[in-house]
């Protein structure tokens, strides 16, 4: 498997004061993206979004991004 792959450990020691979500796809019409990451049902400011900032670095985007906790 070709690309970068981001893996996320240890979440739980965050508390009970966070949770992630994974949502299925965006209303914004691109087949890019097709889901995000939410904290606490929210979505993250493209400023903080990690999905986001690597768009922007690599121009042809094969990540995958792994989160266990």
């Amino acid at each position: 498997m070709a690309g970068t792959h981001i893996y996320i450990w240890n979440l739980d020691e965050w508390g009970s004061n966070h949770s992630l979500q994974w949502e299925s796809g965006i209303t914004c019409g691109s087949s890019f993206h097709q889901g995000d990451i939410l904290i606490r049902s929210r979505r993250v400011p493209l400023d903080y979004s990690l999905r986001s900032y690597l768009e922007v670095i690599f121009l042809e985007p094969r990540i995958k991004i792994r989160i266990t906790g």
